[in-house]
């Protein structure tokens, strides 16, 4: 369901765009312990929602989480049937020495050891990350997913921007105060991967803004209304996330919500 007057470049280039989510949003953050709850709460449902092929999938963890946060995630997306895989790189604190192309040699390999291409579902900096290596090895990626993931933020437009910068001193990288979006739309080769970027109007970590993918062929822009935290549990979320995951190879289909959702989850 997409709306031709929704241009996400106007909004990642207005000021509300550079702003973090306000304090309400933050403390809202809390409600993620109740969409823990739904998350069990649905999972006589969970049989109900799309399945797919099988294919592998790869789940990367957001900042200062590891896999431990992605469990649930993974055991959701295992009884529908995909070969999950966890991204067994500790903490994710961003960039570390090698880091890429450990990730990229283990996406290869379980390419190769199914015989399929890998989705990759990244949840915030994860997303970041999933974005970047579907870049580097396009060769061996069906899809991206990505969960509240500031694609075209800066860390100033997050609140976790003070624990990003104090990572950054204690691992004696350069702090750089100021800095402009990830990169410039028009910069990006076309790459023949869809890429689903899930975002929340509530989300009270990163400003939803900056998840927004141009409109390009291929991307797409779903909303959910959860928490930053609750986007691996939310049933809403995993709906979404099992329908994109369930679209058979090469045959891109935008999101297309039934009757009954289509006034909470939208392509806008």
């Amino acid at each position: 369901m997409t709306d031709p007057s929704f241009s996400s470049e106007e909004i990642i280039n207005s000021d509300d765009a550079q702003k973090r989510p306000g304090l309400l949003l933050g403390l809202l953050e809390g409600r993620a312990l109740l969409e823990v709850g739904a998350y069990f709460a649905a999972q006589p449902i969970h049989r109900l929602y799309p399945s797919g092929d099988g294919h592998p999938v790869m789940v990367i963890p957001g900042f200062a989480t590891g896999d431990g946060a992605t469990f649930l995630l993974r055991r959701f997306l295992k009884r529908l049937g995909y070969q999950t895989y966890a991204w067994r790189e500790g903490i994710n604190f961003g960039r570390k020495k090698g880091l890429y192309h450990r990730l990229l040699m283990r996406i290869e390999e379980i390419s190769k050891r199914h015989g399929q291409k890998v989705s990759l579902v990244g949840w915030s900096l994860g997303g970041v990350m999933s974005r970047k290596l579907a870049f580097k090895n396009a060769e061996h990626i069906r899809s991206v997913i990505t969960l509240g993931s500031p694609l075209y933020g800066d860390r100033h437009t997050t609140n976790i921007s003070p624990l990003l910068e104090l990572t950054k001193k204690v691992r004696g990288q350069e702090v750089i105060t100021k800095s402009p979006a990830i990169a410039p739309w028009n910069d990006e080769p076309a790459l023949d991967i869809p890429f689903s970027s899930l975002y929340s109007r509530t989300d009270g970590v990163v400003s939803w803004q900056t998840c927004l993918e141009p409109n390009y062929p291929l991307r797409e822009n779903i909303h959910v209304p959860c928490s930053h935290i609750g986007f691996g549990v939310n049933p809403l979320s995993l709906y979404v996330i099992a329908d994109r995951l369930a679209l058979p190879e090469d045959e891109f289909q935008p999101f297309c919500p039934g009757p009954l959702l289509q006034t909470i989850l939208r392509n806008t």
